[in-house]
């Protein structure tokens, strides 16, 4: 049978679930563990991509759901140490503290109104843990398009949780990024690419009858 995208990402039935797209991890606050990832984040224009993505959604009516990682101060009930992790702490506080410019999401992307707010204190990606799942049964998802970072780790995780829950997963490739790049596009191509469908932005906002241009 012949893929359709219109019916894939059908609107009232499409998710955008978006991994970490904050200040300290893929913005300008980033502690220099995770600078090349953000810098990644730049060469790719992923911000300015996936905010055109997003208002799109917005517009025809599908979900838009911001996966953050934040922490509370005393540290309890975050992740357990790992050595990236460990390397980010290494200025004596923690990262992300809910609340902080760290932890916000980069202001491009909202979020607005109509957007949820996963948020997590472990693992390392929005289904681990939260109410996502619920949520988006609740309203009737069955497409899930993976967006943000990274493409090796929580992009990734979103595609396997997602198809672990039965819903049809995505990744929008021009809405991603990992480091180094190299690896990024070997995950993408026989990590993601294998389990997932992997399309553009552009495609999916064409596929919903809107004109990328007038975004």
């Amino acid at each position: 049978m012949a893929f359709d995208l219109r019916e894939f990402v059908e609107p009232k039935k499409t998710a955008i679930v978006i991994n970490e797209m904050q200040q300290g991890i893929a913005g300008r606050l980033v502690p220099p563990a995770l600078k090349d990832l953000a810098g990644q984040v730049r060469e790719r224009g992923v911000v300015g991509c996936l905010a055109r993505l997003l208002k799109a959604a917005r517009t025809v009516g599908a979900v838009v759901c911001h996966g953050v990682y934040e922490t509370r101060p005393d540290g309890l009930g975050m992740s357990v140490s790992t050595p990236l992790v460990e390397q980010m702490i290494k200025s004596g506080k923690l990262p992300f503290v809910r609340g902080s410019e760290a932890a916000a999401i980069i202001p491009d992307l909202g979020p607005e109104a109509v957007d949820f707010i996963i948020s997590r204190t472990h693992g390392w990606h929005p289904f681990e843990g939260t109410e996502l799942d619920s949520i988006l049964r609740d309203i009737g998802v069955r497409t899930v398009i993976a967006a943000g970072v990274s493409t090796n780790i929580g992009v990734q995780g979103i595609v396997v949780e997602a198809l672990n829950r039965n819903y049809r997963a995505m990744v929008a490739s021009d809405c991603v990024a990992g480091f180094p790049p190299e690896y990024a596009e070997m995950a993408l191509k026989y990590g993601v690419g294998i389990v997932a469908r992997v399309t553009t932005a552009k495609d999916i906002v064409a596929a919903w009858g809107l004109e990328w241009g007038e975004l």
